[in-house]
């Protein structure tokens, strides 16, 4: 990938987990439950993940990473 292609897919990852965590959080409107919250971050994160992963290899610096914090 070119550098500006994964500073893009980063941009647009952020701002789809950054507008799901406002919007799961936001008092004034009619807000996901407290118990659902969890639920819906993991829906994000797995969205996210399936749409940018082949892309970016998410699992593979995930997986190194937990194998650094657990070394």
């Amino acid at each position: 990938m070119t550098d500006i292609s994964c500073f893009f897919t980063g941009f647009l990852g952020t701002a789809v987990l950054v507008f799901v965590v406002l919007a799961a959080a936001d008092k004034n409107n009619d807000a996901v439950p407290k118990g659902l919250r969890p639920l819906t971050l993991f829906l994000a994160l797995l969205g996210v993940g399936a749409a940018f992963g082949m892309q970016t290899c998410t699992l593979i610096r995930r997986q190194s990473y937990l194998i650094l914090m657990i070394d």
